[in-house]
């Protein structure tokens, strides 16, 4: 690593020792010897933490962070007091260790006594102590205890009032990220609804949870800033001792990760900032992806600019991914209009990007797990990454049952047990003449009918004995067409009740298609992770579907508390900011990537999130798409998908002749309709097709009977049942 005697106290001899030890200095030089407030746009895999730590590290060396002091008539100098900053614990640890480890290598040993590193919260807690504020902050099964309180208070939850421990968990984040804003009341996203929080009972939720807290006499991390707004930001309310004293906290300031820095953090930081000689944020752009939780990209592209008038400087060169797996996710990028322009570039050639399209999703399950059994094998770390929880667990599934390696589950594990997914599985129970439960599981099938319209009819077939399967065509017609859509699909598959269950599944799937809305994806994720278990278990019976539910989710919830880092499947919010050899993008759609959940506003922040997954690579790239509903920022990558078929080793790849495409192909290709296909097919008319047999069919026993009634001169059987006088308009 060099001799510490090299390294001089001039930042010319620091630049020098950096040049030795193979460090670029062209952007690199620019960020260490610079003096005033600075803005560092640092591109994926660029170094940032390096950087930034060398900066900091060159300034002790040099004598520049240090400050006069008169005290009557003596001037000494002093050390300054720095503070370097990110969001989460983890990091600012990384970004310690790193700074010792520099600090040792570079022969400092003085002046490292007042650089303090914490999370933007720990600092405002610490200062909050100092202004002698009593502050008693709740730990989270205080914070989750009191939140399920308020879920009671106002019926949140799938069942209104009594939420899951994972509900509870999302609602502790929804109401953490409206008060992230200045005016919380404006703070919406559409997957919050799933708990039942609306725009219009958040704001009642949040003071609920505020009278709580107060009556406890407790806070939460949020607290912390929002004390720190009211006495040092707003004007109407601040106080001058409270804002002078955070103004001379700190000497110079560097923060980390400044594209998610929120909109109450940032008023706070300029306070911080008020006295200090020097300034220094760092972050990209390109990866800013929390605007829901209150992040917003102007505050790195617009307003620190206009408010500081920094130097902006660049860390441009990917250190991470060869030029074949950056250089068409940057052709997506720069499509980005609010970015700042940066020549990204690899540090080195070579690389493999791959881009493989298949026919359904278990056959890119079974392609994926050969791929990744080859890259254990060549000595790989591996990453599967997905948009979303719900969009891996059939994958994850999938992986269990094989049992070929051993895998970890990062992130929010969703319970197989969440009303979210047992409204679906619980569809089994209509082949198990279970009663009480039907009126539940047919709410998944007839839309066009109330509660108050399902229990009754439910009851009637509890008191006539019938199941909704031989209950009489024409009056289960006058009741609800999806219910006589869903028996007459039924009724023509096979007895087998495995083979009607999976039926079952394909009905709900293709109407999610068919409806091609924000829960879509959703849905569909969730009957192919059903579908999966069918597929790869012992499945003969309604109670070895059961049984396997139970025992995956068991397994699922062991793999979530793997320590293996070897083989990772997780999201691409949870994955920001780590690496592996080998990523696999897991069904790269256009229902994902983009998320069908986000508005057209949140277009260009879709497209940063696939940027990350695509820079997440060491050596190979795959990304892994369904044909008919591939993403469209893979084309904006200027690349055409591989079509993959036949099921693992068994399969065949239909190699292109060249990957990379121009943009005539893509639009010859793609064309402008980037709608959710069904793999080819019509469902609906498969449904039309049924339902004419199926009516052609009535129409001859119903022949059949009259012959035998006028023949036999009695009834053969009992007449059709009509129980729509009971089906009123009667309000759920």
């Amino acid at each position: 690593m060099g001799d510490n005697g090299e390294v001089g106290n001039t930042y010319e001899s620091i630049l020098n020792w950096l040049g030795k030890k193979g460090y670029n200095l062209d952007e690199l030089g620019l960020i260490i010897t610079e003096q005033k407030d600075q803005l560092i746009i640092a591109g994926a895999g660029s170094g940032k933490t390096t950087s930034i730590i060398f900066k900091l590290n060159a300034d002790i060396k040099t004598g520049n962070a240090v400050h006069e002091v008169r005290h009557k008539d003596m001037t000494t100098q002093v050390a300054d007091k720095i503070w370097v900053s990110t969001f989460l614990k983890s990091g600012a640890e990384d970004l310690q260790r790193t700074f010792m480890k520099q600090k040792n290598e570079m022969g400092i040993s003085v002046g490292v006594e007042t650089v303090k590193f914490s999370t933007l919260h720990a600092e405002f807690l610490h200062c909050l102590k100092e202004l002698k504020v009593p502050v008693h902050i709740m730990d989270m099964k205080s914070t989750m205890g009191m939140i399920r309180d308020v879920a009671k208070n106002f019926g949140l939850g799938s069942r209104p009032g009594y939420p899951t421990n994972e509900e509870v968990s999302s609602i502790v984040s929804y109401i953490s990220a409206a008060r992230n804003r200045l005016n919380p009341d404006e703070f919406y996203h559409p997957d919050m609804e799933d708990v039942g929080l609306t725009r219009e009972n958040i704001k009642y939720v949040i003071a609920n949870y505020a009278q709580m807290r107060k009556d406890y006499k407790c806070m939460d991390f949020e607290d912390l800033q929002e004390l720190l707004y009211k006495f040092a930001c707003n004007p109407e309310t601040r106080n001058p001792h409270v804002t002078n004293f955070i103004s001379n906290r700190y000497d110079r300031i560097i923060i980390d990760e400044f594209q998610d820095v929120s909109e109450i953090q940032y008023e706070i930081f300029k306070v911080y900032a008020k006295g200090c000689k020097q300034v220094t944020v760092i972050g990209d752009d390109d990866q800013s992806i929390y605007s829901w939780r209150g992040s917003n990209i102007d505050i790195i592209t617009k307003r620190f600019p206009a408010d500081f008038k920094p130097v902006i400087n660049k860390l441009s060169r990917n250190y991470r991914c060869p030029s074949n797996v950056l250089n068409p996710i940057i052709n997506s990028i720069t499509m980005n209009e609010n970015r700042y322009e940066k020549p990204l570039k690899a540090s080195r050639e070579g690389g493999t990007l791959n881009c493989y399209s298949y026919g359904s999703t278990i056959e890119m399950a079974r392609s994926i797990q050969e791929q990744i059994m080859e890259d254990v094998n060549n000595g790989m770390t591996v990453a599967i990454l997905g948009r979303t929880n719900p969009s891996l667990l059939p994958l994850s599934v999938f992986l269990d049952f094989q049992d070929k390696f051993n895998y970890a589950i990062r992130g929010t594990l969703y319970d197989l047990k969440r009303p979210k997914f047992r409204k679906y599985w619980q569809l089994a129970y209509l082949f198990m003449n279970n009663y009480e439960k039907m009126h539940e599981n047919l709410k998944v099938i007839a839309k066009d009918l109330s509660n108050y319209q399902l229990k009754n009819f439910v009851n009637a077939l509890k008191i006539q004995g019938q199941t909704i399967f031989n209950f009489p065509m024409n009056s289960l017609r006058n009741i609800s067409e999806d219910l006589a859509s869903f028996v007459i699909h039924i009724n023509s598959t096979a007895d087998d009740e495995v083979e009607k269950l999976k039926a079952t599944f394909e009905f709900v799937k293709y109407r999610a298609l068919d409806a091609n809305d924000e829960y879509t994806e959703e849905t569909v994720s969730i009957i192919e992770l059903l579908e999966m278990i069918i597929e790869c278990g012992d499945v003969k019976t309604m109670d070895d579907f059961i049984y396997e539910i139970n025992y995956r989710n068991t397994r699922l919830h062991s793999r979530a508390d793997s320590r293996d880092t070897t083989i990772q499947l997780t999201t691409v919010h949870d994955f920001k900011g780590k690496e592996a050899d080998s990523v696999y993008i897991w069904k790269d759609t256009n229902k994902l990537f983009p998320s069908s959940r986000s508005a057209d506003t949140e277009f260009e922040e879709e497209r940063r999130i696939h940027y990350i997954a695509g820079t997440r690579a060491k050596e190979k790239s795959t990304i892994l798409t369904i044909r008919g509903s591939e993403s469209p920022f893979i084309a904006e990558m200027g690349i055409v998908p591989v079509a993959y078929f036949g099921e693992g080793a068994s399969g065949s790849i239909r190699q292109n002749a060249n990957q990379i495409m121009d943009d005539e192909i893509a639009e010859f290709i793609y064309g402008t309709d980037q709608s959710v296909q069904s793999g080819g097919v019509d469902f609906e008319k498969i449904l039309e097709e049924k339902k004419e047999s199926q009516t052609k069919l009535e129409e001859e026993q119903l022949q059949k009977q009259r012959e035998e009634e006028e023949n036999n001169k009695k009834t053969n059987s009992a007449p059709a049942l009509d129980f729509s006088s009971m089906f009123g308009n009667k309000p759920q």
